[in-house]
């Protein structure tokens, strides 16, 4: 992992250290315990200067117990310090109270489809409050939120509720001491999995002799093999997912501007993978359409010098994690052919590094459900997944599901990944043992949501690790790896002969292609000075600036010429500002926003227009949803079609122009909008599970011919 806070580290490495040392001499559970006691007190001095750190209290205090309300897991150490706490402090009337409140939780537990919001409450809760708090587990430590409303929502609403959002530095502190404990477990030849806190307390409660087998490893406690941490160490001279970087490397990824990206590749060496993955680099923005072209020229000798270069295989499949062409479609031109060359190359070392692992999976599969899994660095809060959880979580009951995080970031949708699937596993280090343990999973199908946008993504996508493997519009272009079979998209959006775009065989689900949950985002209460927007009408662009391409800027010269609306835009680039100074027109551009200031600013827009290479994705169905206009022009290929296709589903066919020349006008005629948006039904975009049932026919049916 990498950017880990110093606390984070420290309670790892001392958790590490502590048990490693203490069981040289001495493993009885009271010796255990006193090491537990010393841990958990380092664990909440780290969390409380964490808190003091924020910008926003946390919202936690005595009687808020709406995350005491899932089946938390814990190591054997953590077991046995909860243990011996409830023996010292409980009289024998609490402990048979507690061990009945256990089988009832158990009980509600097996009869609910989620894991991590559970009917009944914590079977330690009493009158609202933990009654073993001072010996609670790593991962009650790790619960925190500044907004204890939102942690309300997903306890009254499991299935669509977000869960808050992750203060991330506390998560990492929880973790790496899960981490540490369980690396020195297995150092000193303990158990060292995670297990069921509740079955492993009833068995100690009502069995209290069997604690000090516990650690021995005679007496085994019930695993928690759905959903865990696993961090494979990684062995010099193997394959790790793990970007290191050094000072050389800051000037390539400060500033991206073609004449900065140019300069920093001219002070590196080459002769370094990771270095020369860097000519993989494009700007964020370009001044020009001919600097555009020039840069795609750029890209194509850049590649043909990697694909010529004889490289050390594993050095370069490391090196894999620090790029990839993730800017190139943002130039607006065909891709597959780029995209495949690249894929061919990469499959090519992965093949060279990982022989075992390119080869396809052969003979019967093990027994049971159709077992699909959603695999990416960006499991977590990002457009490129934030739409699977729709699909995973309305399989059909014959399905199931896995949700596999390799990267390094968890947060509140990841949490959501974890309530939605049947499985979870967050893969972490060495890129061969996670991907053997992926692969030994035996799965039918393998998803990876938004592949392209993250090298580590490549590192495992070029290998075979399901019998079928697929992509999806995360990322709404091809892959170019032959190890990905299908690309799942959307018959809406797919152009006529857009077979052509990909290597994948590409699969149109219905309509949109999507089951996306309707998430409520408050609008602010900023006032228009306080958002710096214009007093009058103006037009929104709220795109990232590298969907719209330098040769379409004369639109925008176009709509203020004809309507005087300022164009206002989000984010900010000195190179953009630049293109608008050009034009000489009157604009506005915001820079980032947080989705409550998003949403008002969508709200206050006379009209938003969509980029024609990259149109709008969730926000143009927000914006349909908050009752904006949203005018586009269909682009050629599949990433320039998405709010075609909204618009198309709720019938507003009026704000889809026919060339440039109309989608002016459209965007300038405020006479022409209000036909489209009158009646207009939003909610048609969410919950469309008639997508996931034909979703699911093709799952059952790619899954039976893979075998």
């Amino acid at each position: 992992m990498k950017d880990i806070p110093p606390r984070a580290l420290n309670a790892g490495e001392t958790a590490m250290r502590a048990f490693a040392i203490g069981f040289q001499s001495d493993r009885k559970p009271d010796h255990s315990n006193r090491i537990m006691r010393h841990i958990t007190l380092l664990v909440d001095r780290h969390i409380d200067d964490y808190h003091k750190s924020l910008a926003e209290p946390v919202a936690c205090k005595p009687g808020c117990n709406y995350c005491c309300h899932s089946r938390p897991v814990a190591t054997v150490p953590e077991i046995l310090y909860l243990f011996d706490g409830i023996k010292k402090t409980f009289s024998q009337l609490e402990i048979e109270g507690l061990v009945q409140r256990i089988e009832e939780f158990e009980i509600a537990v097996s009869q609910s489809k989620y894991h991590r919001a559970t009917p009944k409450p914590c079977p330690l809760l009493v009158d609202g409050l933990c009654s073993a708090y001072e010996f609670r587990p790593i991962l009650c430590r790790m619960m925190a939120s500044t907004d204890a409303g939102v942690c309300r929502s997903i306890l009254e609403d499991p299935g669509h509720a977000f869960g808050p959002e992750g203060l991330v530095e506390q998560t990492q502190i929880g973790a790496l001491t899960h981490q540490g404990i369980r690396q020195a477990m297995h150092a000193r030849g303990c158990p060292e999995d995670l297990y069921i806190m509740t079955l492993s307390l009833k068995l100690l409660l009502t069995q209290p002799d069997l604690a000090g087998k516990v650690l021995e490893g005679s007496v085994a406690l019930p695993k928690a093999i759905d959903r865990t941490y696993v961090e494979f160490p990684v062995a010099p001279g193997e394959v790790h997912a793990q970007l290191v970087t050094g000072p050389e490397l800051t000037p390539l990824r400060r500033s991206k501007t073609s004449a900065t990206i140019r300069k920093a590749l001219e002070s590196l060496d080459m002769s370094v993978p990771l270095h020369a993955m860097g000519m993989l680099t494009l700007p964020d923005v370009y001044e020009s359409q001919e600097e555009l072209l020039e840069e795609r020229e750029r890209i194509e000798r850049s590649l043909d010098r990697l694909i010529e270069t004889k490289w050390d295989p594993v050095e370069m499949y490391t090196a894999l994690a620090g790029n990839t062409l993730f800017e190139l479609p943002y130039q607006g031109l065909s891709v597959r052919k780029t995209l495949s060359r690249q894929g061919d190359w990469i499959c090519g070392l992965a093949a060279k590094t990982l022989p075992h692992l390119v080869t396809p999976i052969e003979g019967p599969r093990k027994p049971g459900k159709l077992r699909v899994g959603y695999m990416g660095t960006r499991i977590r809060h990002n457009n490129g997944a934030n739409w699977a959880v729709g699909w995973l979580e309305n399989h059909c009951d014959e399905i199931e599901s896995y949700a596999l995080l390799t990267g390094d970031v968890a947060d509140h949708v990841t949490n959501h990944f974890r309530i939605a699937a049947d499985n979870f596993f967050w893969l972490q280090g060495n890129v061969q043992r996670a991907a053997e343990f992926v692969k030994g999973l035996d799965l039918d199908v393998l998803i990876y949501p938004g592949l392209g946008m993250n090298g580590i993504d490549y590192q495992y996508a070029s290998l075979r690790l399901a019998r079928a493997q697929c992509t999806a519009w995360g990322h709404p272009v091809t892959c170019g790896l032959p190890t990905i079979d299908y690309y799942l998209s959307s018959d809406l959006m797919e152009p006529e002969g857009a077979e052509e775009e990909y290597s994948e065989r590409l699969v149109r689900l219905p309509r949109s292609g999507l089951c996306m949950r309707n998430i409520h985002v408050p609008p602010s209460n900023k006032t228009r000075q306080e958002l710096g927007l214009p007093d009058g009408p103006f037009v929104f662009m709220g795109q990232k600036l590298s969907k719209w391409t330098p040769e379409r800027d004369h639109l925008f010269k176009e709509i203020y010429d004809r309507s005087g609306w300022p164009i206002v835009t989000v984010f900010s680039s000195p190179v953009w500002e630049k293109r608008l100074e050009q034009l000489g027109i009157e604009y506005r551009v915001l820079g980032f926003l947080p989705p409550e200031d998003y949403d008002t600013v969508l709200r206050l827009a006379q009209v938003s227009i969509d980029p024609i290479d990259w149109s709008g994705g969730n926000s143009t169905i927000l914006s349909l949803t908050v009752g904006t206009p949203v005018v586009t022009l269909p682009g050629p290929y599949m990433r320039g079609r998405h709010s075609y296709a909204f618009l198309k589903l709720v019938g507003a066919d009026g704000l889809i122009a026919a060339d440039e020349a109309d989608f002016v006008d459209l965007a300038t005629s405020p006479d022409r909008h209000g036909p489209p948006m009158e009646g207009l039904e939003p909610e048609i975009l969410y919950e469309d599970k008639d997508v996931v049932k034909a979703l699911d026919t093709f799952l059952f049916e790619c899954g039976k011919n893979a075998r």
